[in-house]
């Protein structure tokens, strides 16, 4: 058995809910892509607790842009830890590909053949030490 570390990461992978074109009108267009993003992940502290971190990024509908080939939109935070992820949809294949940013330094990459592998994959990376904020509800 691997001992843990103190501050040392764990993840859990999450698959958002996709947004469907009947939920709303005014976002038809973007049907296909997730509604939200979200990385989390387990610190394990010096005394032994754990915390439990989240980093959840909302779609910007105003970064929507789309060619013959391509679907593609960033998402946010409201809480602004400085990354973001931008999210491109092959047309053809359905593939998706993720990319998540800090500032310009691409931190990580991931694509799937279909939106549940694909989310997957996206959110296998987890939260990084200087993103997301506590939600184990310790003091």
């Amino acid at each position: 058995m691997r001992k843990v570390r103190d501050g040392e990461i764990s993840f859990i992978a999450n698959i958002p809910q996709q947004i469907e074109a009947d939920w709303n009108p005014r976002y038809a267009h973007l049907a296909g892509f997730p509604l939200n993003i979200m990385f989390t992940g387990i610190r394990h502290q010096p005394d032994g607790s754990k915390r439990f971190l989240a980093a959840c990024y909302w779609f910007d509908p105003g970064t929507y842009q789309e060619d013959e080939a391509t679907k593609q939109m960033t998402y946010v935070s409201r809480t602004d830890y400085g990354y973001l992820v931008k999210v491109i949809i092959n047309k053809k294949s359905g593939a998706i590909e993720s990319y998540k940013y800090k500032g310009q330094t691409l931190i990580s990459q991931s694509s799937g053949d279909n939106f549940d592998r694909a989310m997957i994959h996206a959110t296998l990376c987890g939260v990084e030490p200087d993103e997301g904020q506590d939600i184990s509800g310790q003091p």
